[in-house]
């Protein structure tokens, strides 16, 4: 767990220091930096898990355990998808020769619908 919350860490500081390389600018670094802190909500989800096992179980950190597993994972595939959609999408308009803009700011929006709907089905749960 303590390894997955380093490499996050670095990650970020990674994409931070190399922001200007054009791989990273190709990539969006704002999204990259998404990634890693789901990636990061992930991984300290399992620090939840490892005080359920020492103390009594306690809704509280069951519930919290629930909602960053589900929450970060909902949160990278939703990014992940948007990204993939937008690639589908300015290939195809490409091919056609037209102009097609969907930015940064349309994942973004994807993405909180998506979490925003993760966070209803467990505040119902």
């Amino acid at each position: 767990v303590t390894i997955g919350v380093l490499l996050c860490l670095a990650a970020n500081v990674f994409l931070f220091v190399h922001r200007q390389t054009p791989i990273v600018k190709i990539s969006q670094a704002a999204l990259l930096h998404l990634y890693c802190l789901g990636f990061l909500a992930l991984n300290v989800s399992g620090y939840l898990r490892l005080l359920n096992s020492f103390w009594p179980v306690s809704s509280n950190l069951c519930m919290g355990q629930l909602w960053l597993v589900h929450g970060s994972l909902t949160f990278i595939i939703s990014i992940l998808t948007a990204k993939e959609w937008r690639t589908w999408k300015l290939r195809t308009y490409s091919a056609r020769m037209m102009k097609y803009a969907f930015t940064t700011n349309h994942i973004l929006a994807y993405v909180a619908c998506n979490v925003g709907i993760i966070c209803i089905i467990l505040i119902i749960w």
